[in-house]
């Protein structure tokens, strides 16, 4: 009778230790894939951001081509005649 309480007792204990664990593991499971969705969204954002910096840093590159094409060939044309 002792040893069936004490294993029954044992089982108990076992039992909640394991269901507490699994509640935390789950919970931990849970906010790991809230925590990866919100990497995965804010990665999303970065390359967004990333794509728009280039677009504007190529837009900047061909303004600056065009000004210094404009300058180069306002220089040729109203260059004046030597002699």
């Amino acid at each position: 009778m002792k040893s069936e309480a004490w294993v029954r007792v044992q089982q108990e204990i076992y039992d909640n230790f394991m269901t507490g664990k699994d509640e935390e593991i789950r919970s931990l499971k849970d906010e790991i894939k809230t925590l990866k969705a919100s990497l995965d969204s804010e990665r999303l954002s970065l390359e967004i951001q990333a794509s728009e910096v280039a677009r504007i840093a190529r837009e900047q590159s061909l303004v600056s081509d065009l000004k210094l094409c404009f300058e180069c060939k306002t220089k040729i044309e109203y260059q004046e005649p030597e002699g």
